[in-house]
């Protein structure tokens, strides 16, 4: 089923899960379009890929919305760019929190509608949003990781 689709955009590609999400899909014959932070990590697993690189911080609706012009033709879109501060809730600075948020719930925001276009105008198209379960084990980390992706959870 993999074969007849042709691109895919992967955020939070240059390591951990986006890059093994990157190599896997590029395996099954996609090409890669690796997005993140930082425009180094996207472009070594552009590299490994055989793919094209972007640097963009997903909460930059402008920037994100450019990128997908670029590309122009999308057939996944695997949101994973994620962060998360080792901190308890009651330790975590307001500006952290924001940045969970910011990242996780907005960033998904703005990638899934500046790609949505290029994905509805194919017959048959993947659209993944991805959390993490380290987090359901960390009690300390995951108060506020996953109070940041309950808004993305169908309900």
């Amino acid at each position: 089923m993999l074969q007849a689709v042709r691109r895919a955009v992967i955020t939070g590609a240059g390591q951990g899960l986006g890059r093994a999400i990157a190599e896997r899909l590029a395996a099954d014959g996609l090409e890669v379009v690796a997005l993140d932070i930082d425009g180094d990590l996207a472009r070594s697993t552009a590299d490994a890929c055989g793919g094209v690189a972007h640097q963009v911080d997903v909460r930059d609706l402008d920037a994100v919305t450019a990128i997908a012009a670029e590309v122009g033709t999308a057939d996944v879109l695997v949101n994973n760019a994620g962060i998360w501060h080792k901190l308890s809730l009651e330790a975590s600075t307001p500006a952290q929190l924001r940045d969970v948020v910011d990242v996780n719930v907005m960033g998904v925001v703005h990638c899934t509608k500046a790609f949505a276009p290029l994905l509805a105008a194919l017959l048959l198209c993947r659209l993944l949003l991805l959390a993490s379960a380290r987090q359901v084990r960390d009690a300390k980390v995951s108060d506020r990781w996953l109070s940041s992706l309950s808004d993305l959870a169908p309900s």
